[in-house]
């Protein structure tokens, strides 16, 4: 189980919400119920394991097996990336991402979009 925090100042607002899930590897329960619960934007993000969810939704897109994210839906997106606070093992060049690449938070906000956003929840899941 994860835990958030749900008093009102602090939950995720319906549909407006950001949430990023590092570490996913075969369990996206958190994922999906952020996503289906509360409509929130989530981006899950692994390097190293694709769950057959998001196997499934590559080819029912017809993505290349090289593609390094997956729509699960029109507010889920699947990244087969990861995140590092080491800059030097940190992939810095945006425009050459490959499947398994790391990168840092900064670098993932910059992917995402996200420079003058809020994200609501973040999600760590990770090793190393």
């Amino acid at each position: 189980a994860w835990f958030i925090c749900l008093d009102d100042n602090l939950k995720p607002k319906f549909s407006e919400c950001i949430v990023y899930s590092f570490g996913v590897n075969f369990d996206w329960t958190f994922d999906q119920s952020m996503s289906r619960l509360y409509s929130c934007n989530v981006y899950s993000f692994d390097p190293f394991y694709e769950d057959v969810l998001f196997k499934n939704r590559r080819m029912q897109l017809s993505l290349n097996e090289n593609a390094y994210q997956v729509p699960v839906d029109d507010k889920w997106t699947y990244f087969k990336l990861g995140i590092t606070g080491n800059l030097i093992k940190a992939n810095k060049n945006l425009n050459n991402l490959a499947n398994g690449d790391i990168l840092t938070y900064d670098k993932v906000v910059q992917l995402t979009g996200h420079e003058n956003k809020i994200i609501d929840i973040v999600k760590m899941d990770v090793e190393g």
